[in-house]
Formats: C-alpha cells, sequence, structure tokens
C-alpha cells in the first residue's frame, strides 16, 4: 500500500460578498481529487454556484450559530476549469484551503466535525475508517469565527495552512497526516485562542483500497453529516 499524496495546494481569503471563488492549486491533473475547505460568517444558506467547474460535490456542510464550515470535493477528469464558486444568502468576508491529491481511493472521502461556542484550541473529531487498515491520509481543519487563526497543528499532524479573514469573517486553518489504522483516530487539538469554532476530521483511503468494492458512487459509511 501507499498514502495518497498532497501534490498542491493553495489558500486565500475574499472580502465580503455574496459569492466566493475557491481558487484551486496549481497543475491539477486528471485522476487526481481536489478537496476545498470554505468558511465564512452568518446564517447565509451556501450553494455550489453555477459558475463552478464541472463535477463538484458537497462532502459537508454545517451552520453553527453564525458561523458556517463546508467541504467540498471532486474528481478531476479532465483538467480545464475546475475552480470552485459559493453562492451566499447574504454578503460575508470568508477563506478557503484547497487541496490537489494523488493516490487516493475512488470512494468518497470520510468526514466528521464538532462545534463549540467559545473554547481555545479547535479540537477535530474522532473518526472510525470505513474500509479497514489502510495507509490513510488524515486532513484537520479548523473554521474559527473572525480573525482567529491556529498557530500550531495537532501533533504529529504536518503543513499547517491558515488563511486568516478579518474580524467579521472566518478563518481557516488546515493540516495533514499520514497513518496507517483500521481503528477510530482522534487526531488531537490544534493550538488557537479562544473562539468559536467548527473543527473537521477528513480521512482518505489509498488507490490500494479500490481492492474492497468501493467506487465512487458508494460512501465509506462514515459520512455522518453530510
Amino acid at each position: 500500500m501507499a498514502f495518497p499524496q498532497i501534490v498542491t495546494y493553495n489558500s486565500g481569503t475574499s472580502s465580503s460578498s455574496s459569492l466566493h471563488e475557491i481558487i484551486m492549486p496549481s497543475s491539477v491533473v486528471a485522476g487526481n481529487l481536489l478537496i476545498a475547505f470554505f468558511t465564512c460568517h452568518g446564517t447565509v444558506d451556501p450553494l455550489i454556484d453555477r459558475d463552478s467547474g464541472l463535477g463538484w460535490n458537497v462532502l459537508y456542510s454545517y451552520q453553527y450559530t453564525n458561523h458556517f464550515a463546508g467541504v467540498y470535493y471532486k474528481y478531476v477528469l479532465i483538467p480545464d476549469y475546475d475552480d470552485l464558486f459559493i453562492s451566499l444568502s447574504g454578503p460575508s468576508p470568508a477563506s478557503f484551503i484547497s487541496y490537489q491529491i494523488s493516490g487516493m481511493s475512488d470512494g468518497v472521502p470520510g468526514c466528521t466535525s464538532v462545534a463549540v461556542n467559545g473554547s481555545t484550541n479547535a479540537d477535530p473529531q474522532s473518526i472510525t475508517p470505513g474500509l479497514g487498515t489502510q495507509d490513510y491520509l488524515w486532513l484537520v481543519c479548523a473554521a474559527i469565527d473572525g480573525d482567529i487563526i491556529a498557530s500550531a497543528a495537532p501533533s504529529s499532524f504536518s503543513g499547517l495552512i491558515t488563511a486568516q479573514s478579518t474580524s467579521v469573517g472566518s478563518s481557516s486553518s488546515s493540516a495533514y497526516r499520514e497513518y496507517n489504522t483500521g481503528s477510530s483516530y482522534n487526531p488531537g487539538a490544534f493550538t488557537s485562542a479562544y473562539g468559536s469554532w467548527i473543527a473537521i476530521t477528513i480521512v482518505i483511503a489509498p488507490k490500494a483500497a479500490d481492492g474492497v468494492g468501493i467506487t465512487r458512487s458508494v460512501y465509506y459509511g462514515v459520512n455522518s453529516n453530510i
């Protein structure tokens, strides 16, 4: 087996608007997976806008009081126009982090989250992979209301990425780990200042897991909040 690999990534912020563009990483390759994490302030009814490239799906969407976080994914068939636009019912500043991943299973990634209205150290929830013991790629993301970003990733996680919004927006932090397990796994907490946060755990199986019969049209069985 071999772990899925992060090929390229991107991050950014946008000013208050009802339409936000999530820009994809550079040099997108056919056959790879695109994962996009988006967060904004407010009760905003986010939708994938028609200006987006074809093939985008909602992996996870969570509205918590006046705070939203979403995860979106796309398998790249032909690299062409892959950017993602999110439309909102009202204007808000926003932030995003996007990844291009290779060597992954054709299955839909697993995802779960937890939200807290006022606490330090955004803490992603544990999740049990649905395909047994595999070389999984784990992504953790934190959407913290306002301009708060994580100063450190959870222990054993690497590649901390942050996108700092304004005090009336929502900021993004993410990191990754390659970890072989088939049991429930708790990633641990980011180091972050006090604020309202939504923390998300994503697990991506390797290409070798396709041998257990999972296809792109079948969920892992761990996406409890799609």
